[in-house]
């Protein structure tokens, strides 16, 4: 069941508890997300002990997000997720499209194996190449972005919209900080 929350905003209303823990599951995940993209951009070691359980975390969260979602709004059927997913792309994007069931489902695979790896070969994980590092967390941020901006209203679209904001400030601020180090290093060595 959907509630108005304003003119142009509908927030789903979870009745059961295990619909409020899918919820609560996937909101924690991303705010996990957030907060562990936010530390990395800060300069923290993606390996770090501290980040690396942070991110088998969310990943664990989200993948709890997915079943509870499977389990409780779906009734347990792949068929009828299929066709939920459908019809939320028909409504927003006038296509019904179901294949965004699939890219969750990679979307929790890949955060999961980045997690254990980041664990299981901190060592070998460091030394992956930068492009590995950049599709990975470009695939998870795209994902995330969607299923918490483009899919949802309301006061959730608004913490997406801020985390994303919040993310590109702390970005611009470390590339900032970074040149302003790199010109004070050039300028002592002439």
């Amino acid at each position: 069941m959907c509630i108005d929350f304003l003119p142009f905003a509908e927030i789903l209303v979870p009745h059961t508890v295990g619909e409020h823990a899918s919820i609560w599951a996937i909101r924690l995940a991303m705010m996990v997300l957030v907060m562990c993209l936010g530390l990395e951009i800060r300069g923290w070691p993606k390996t770090s002990p501290l980040l690396s359980n942070l991110w088998l975390f969310g990943a664990i969260a989200a993948f709890c997000h997915s079943l509870g979602a499977l389990t409780t709004f779906h009734h347990g059927s792949h068929a009828e997720a299929l066709k939920s997913t459908a019809d939320q792309t028909q409504e927003l994007l006038g296509v019904p499209i179901a294949a965004g069931l699939y890219f969750n489902y990679i979307f929790v695979a890949t955060w999961f194996a980045d997690a254990i790896w980041r664990i299981v070969a901190p060592m070998r994980y460091q030394r992956l190449p930068t492009a590995y590092h950049l599709v990975v967390t470009g695939f998870l941020v795209f994902i995330a972005f969607h299923g918490a901006v483009v899919f949802k209203t309301g006061p959730f679209r608004w913490a997406g919209i801020a985390s994303v904001v919040v993310l590109g400030a702390l970005w611009l601020l470390q590339k900032r900080t970074a040149e302003q180090h790199l010109n004070k290093l050039n300028s002592t060595t002439e």
